[in-house]
């Protein structure tokens, strides 16, 4: 697993500096809903799909040895949620969050 990581992390590593700060900025971004996991469904929504998104994202790459590819991770589990959420938290109210 180690030497997985070590395959991953230097591919990354060969991508332009500001992709990197992207998925530097998205982790955090994606990381955020542990704070609200408590009190909305959505934030638990949002989690599950990156811990998902992330578990899947590994066995790609380990089929594949191939950084580019786990891009096909976001479309399969993000995709539905992007529809859930805008289905069942944003559709009828538009962009007047609720107050948590």
């Amino acid at each position: 697993m180690q030497e997985l990581m070590a395959q991953m992390n230097a591919q990354l590593a060969e991508l332009p500096q500001w992709v990197q700060y992207w998925i530097d900025w998205m982790s955090v971004i994606f990381i955020l809903p542990v704070l609200f996991v408590w009190k909305n469904n959505a934030a638990r929504y949002v989690l599950a799909t990156f811990v998902l998104t992330l578990s899947l994202a590994m066995f790609v790459f380990y089929l594949t040895r191939d950084v580019h590819l786990l891009g096909i991770t976001h479309v399969i589990f993000w995709t539905p949620l992007f529809y859930g959420l805008y289905r069942y938290e944003l559709k009828d109210r538009g962009l007047n969050f609720r107050p948590i």
